[in-house]
This record gives C-alpha cells, structure tokens and sequence, in this order.
C-alpha cells in the first residue's frame, strides 16, 4: 500500500511538472513573439528614421541650390527707370456723411473739431501792426476750412440729404 501510494505520488508530481512545463513553454513562446514583434516595429521605426533623415537633407540641398541660383532676368524690353517711385493710392473724396460720422457721431471726433474752432476760428480781422492784410488772409483761409466741415455735417443732419456715389 505504500507502494502504491509512492507510484500516485510519483504521477501527481510528474503530471504537475508536465502542467507547469507546457505552460513554460507557452509563456516562452508568447516572450518570444512579442520580441519578434518589437524587433521587427524597431527596424521598421528606424527605416522611417533613415527615410526621414534622407528627405531632410534634400530638403537642406534643394534650399542650398535655391540659394545659390541667380535671379531671373526681368524683360528687358521694360524701360530702366531712375529715380524714387512711388505708388499712391486714390482715394475716394469725402462726402458729408463721411465728416458727420467722423466729427459728430464719435466723441474724440467732436473734441477735435472743438477744439480746431478754438484755435482757428478767432478774430479774422488783424490790425495793421500785427500782420494786417497778410494775416487777415491766413486767419480766414483757416476758418473756411473749419466752416467747410460744420457745413458738410449740416448738411449730412439735414432729413433730406442722401449719400450719393459720383465716381
């Protein structure tokens, strides 16, 4: 009986040694693979590297040759000119709406022209001994320009006006 009992003993452990072998050999097997897998997405990972380390130095070459180009030869049909150029913009001419929403609806626009009326629109008249004819003239030159916007925001307050375009 205790033979018996030896040989049971015997197969339990070999049946447990054979469980834990195969369960071994199939964790091992799965280690494995996912070495494989990582091995293979590395050199793939590093192909990409090389690829893109390749690109850039085109890249750095293809700038480098830009660089090193002349520029392209304008026509020479085209008269050389000398001289400043400029180009100026056309602007449209302002209209009496244009003054209204300038000086009368916006408050920083009403304290300016109060305060041009203050400075410019004075006495136009001078005596002799302080400019006379001269300054008479320069004092009322500045007032119609004051004149010229009160009238131009009259008549944009006016209920009958309308903006019109005469391009």
């Amino acid at each position: 009986m205790q033979r018996r009992g030896l040989v049971i003993l015997k197969e339990k452990y070999w049946d447990e040694n054979r469980l834990h072998f195969d369960q071994k050999v199939y964790l091992e097997g799965k280690y494995h693979a996912a070495l494989d897998e990582i091995s293979k997405l590395e050199a793939q990972r590093f192909e990409q590297w090389e690829r893109a380390e390749v690109l850039e130095q085109k890249n750095i070459d293809l700038k480098h040759e830009l660089s090193e180009r002349p520029l392209p030869i304008q026509d020479s049909d085209e008269n050389t000119e000398q001289g400043n150029f400029v180009r100026t913009k056309r602007l449209k001419r302002a209209t009496p709406e244009t003054y209204r929403n300038v000086f009368d609806l916006d408050i920083n626009g009403q304290r300016v022209l109060e305060h041009l009326t203050m400075v410019f629109c004075k006495d136009a008249f001078a005596p002799n001994d302080k400019g006379g004819e001269r300054e008479t003239c320069y004092r009322l030159g500045a007032q119609s320009v004051i004149n010229h916007i009160v009238n131009s925001i009259n008549q944009a307050n006016q209920p009958n006006y309308k903006e019109q375009d005469n391009d």
